[in-house]
């Protein structure tokens, strides 16, 4: 049901567009979508649902345009799990696809202040940067504005880079710590700049076009 605005539902927004209910409030927590919240409900603005629908070529109305499944596997070939196989398979895309988010997934995941009273803090700081370096590459990875997507995974690489400070600052002679923190100077951390400079020539591309 539209309210009086003649705004559509999310229901509504994501049958026009082919997607989930769930990828529609994603687009509209990305800020790619217009809507009001009344309550618990949300309300889209048509006229911003139409122009999200042309901008990225899905929706009923542009069905003949490239799907945003392959729009956004298309942004990252050379960082893309199997790509390929995906598509053929019809599944969805996921951000588990993207080697930056598997390898950021191992390395942080591992890594751990040790557990004396006065680490507290440390440790506690350390999970928050964890979580948020992880946050942001999700939300880069499903964000469709390439601008938004480079702004958010270099935001995900500071949070590294300050976990490597943290991590340098509390080193032990443990030679697992020693390993993990190398791993983030010399594989994660230049996995972040490859991806973001690529991303840049990709968009450089696009503009002389």
């Amino acid at each position: 049901m539209k309210n009086k605005n003649g705004d559509l539902t999310v229901q509504e927004a994501s049958e026009r567009l082919g997607v989930t209910p769930r990828s529609i409030i994603n687009y509209i927590n990305a800020k790619e979508i217009e809507a009001v919240k009344v309550g618990k409900s949300w309300f889209i603005r048509r006229a911003s649902l139409d122009s999200f629908s042309i901008r990225f070529g899905i929706g009923r109305s542009v069905s003949s345009s490239p799907s945003t499944k392959e729009k956004v596997e298309t942004n990252f070939p050379n960082d893309s799990e199997n790509a390929e196989k995906e598509e053929s398979s019809g599944k969805s895309f996921s951000v588990k696809n993207l080697r930056l988010f598997a390898k950021a997934k191992d390395i942080l995941g591992a890594l751990e202040f040790d557990q004396s009273e006065a680490n507290a803090n440390l440790k506690e700081r350390l999970e928050d940067l964890k979580l948020s370096a992880i946050e942001l590459l999700g939300a880069g990875y499903y964000s469709f504005e390439p601008k938004n997507k480079k702004n958010l995974y270099n935001e995900s690489r500071q949070k590294v880079g300050a976990i490597l400070a943290l991590s340098y600052f509390n080193l032990t002679d443990c030679e697992a710590s020693l390993k993990l923190v190398r791993e983030i100077e010399d594989d994660l951390l230049p996995a972040y700049s490859a991806l973001i400079k690529r991303m840049d020539r990709r968009n450089e591309k696009h503009k002389s076009i």
